[in-house]
């Protein structure tokens, strides 16, 4: 069989939300010229994965979420999360990226193979500000308690770049818990030109609550923090005691927390990182001709179009020549760039493997991150 069309799992382990899916050859490509696709993919908050432990299939995993889903909503309307102390249990909220990994790549792993077939490679995503002994021990565990044969150990602003067909640029990430500008070279992150804006998508959340004249945030738990979440992504519509959010208070939050008046604008910090960057990397400058606005956040209340408005009104020769543009398939962004890297021939001759594991060891493989 031919290597490059064996199925690969891709897991992004979110602050609050899992993104899972497996790409493969034996299903109709949704990207034009590419081999591999996905039958679907797995968006769902971390409180979820207590009624998905024991699933085996597709269908479990719908049911247990919407399962999930119906008893919070629940506790929200009757404020008697007591009843349902599974929405308040720490242990849950305390459940480790390992856990969840294996718990997802288990499942994903399963719905491509029947039992006893050979185990998926997988994709992983990372933050960032990652340390080189926090992605050691992600290699221990992968090969020595998951059995994978194959990792390939990334973050989402690569994958993001891929999905534009690119492998050299510079990638503005805001997301739930991150506001990240990134230098990308040749497929990898330059991780010593990162920039990090302060606020992130929490503080829109909170700010959010803060707008809508409500007063309730503290007492909510961390399953219930996470709805007013989907509420502020428009994935939901507004219920008691969160009635009263509308997208005039989203637009507001959204201004206070990247444009605050009297502060430091996301547009400054962005606009600092690509100075450091210019002055150090100078040679390399295809890299400062795109910069692609992603991330989760990114076009809540129009935040994506509010940040190339900013960048293109500065009369800045660093500026000049930068094209600031959306990232083309928003929130799939990730997963589509996984695909296209899936599909590159030679893919799986780069990926770190088990045997790369026992001859090098952890500390070496993690040092060669994308």
């Amino acid at each position: 069989m031919d290597r490059s069309l064996e199925p690969i799992v891709y897991l992004d382990i979110g602050t609050s939300f899992v993104k899972a899916t497996h790409l493969s050859s034996k299903w109709k490509a949704l990207v034009p010229g590419d081999k591999f696709a996905s039958t679907k993919t797995y968006n769902f908050p971390r409180f979820a994965l207590s009624r998905i432990d024991t699933a085996e299939t597709e269908n479990d995993i719908t049911e247990g979420v919407e399962s999930a889903f119906g008893e919070l909503f629940k506790s929200i309307k009757s404020k008697s999360i007591e009843d349902y102390p599974e929405f308040d249990n720490p242990k849950l909220r305390k459940k480790d990226r390992f856990h969840i990994m294996q718990l997802m790549y288990n499942l994903m792993n399963g719905i491509v193979h029947t039992k006893g077939a050979d185990m998926c490679p997988l994709i992983l995503t990372e933050k960032l500000n990652t340390t080189t002994k926090q992605r050691a021990k992600v290699f221990e565990y992968v090969f020595e308690t998951m059995n994978v044969p194959g990792l390939y150990l990334t973050s989402t602003p690569v994958l993001t770049l891929f999905s534009e067909s690119r492998d050299t640029g510079m990638v503005i990430e805001a997301s739930e818990s991150t506001t990240h500008v990134i230098s990308i070279k040749d497929g990898y992150a330059l991780r010593n030109f990162l920039g990090e804006y302060s606020r992130v998508g929490f503080d829109v959340t909170r700010e959010l609550m803060s707008r809508a004249g409500n007063d309730v945030w503290d007492n909510l738990n961390p399953y219930e923090r996470c709805t007013v979440s989907l509420i502020r992504d428009g994935a939901i519509q507004p219920t008691y005691p969160l009635e009263h959010i509308t997208k005039d208070h989203l637009e507001k939050a959204v201004n206070e927390v990247y444009f605050p008046s009297g502060g430091k604008s996301v547009v400054e910090e962005i606009h600092a990182t690509i100075t450091r960057t210019t002055e150090k990397l100078i040679s390399f400058t295809n890299m400062f001709d795109n910069l692609t606005i992603s991330g989760g956040i990114a076009s809540i209340a129009g935040l994506d179009n509010k940040i190339i408005f900013n960048l293109n009104s500065r009369n800045d020769k660093i500026l000049a020549k930068l094209i600031p543009r959306k990232a083309t398939y928003k929130y799939a962004a990730p997963i589509i760039g996984a695909r296209m890297l899936a599909a590159v021939p030679g893919f799986r001759d780069i990926m770190s493997t088990k045997t790369k594991y026992y001859e090098r060891g952890a500390e070496h493989l993690a040092g060669k991150i994308a």
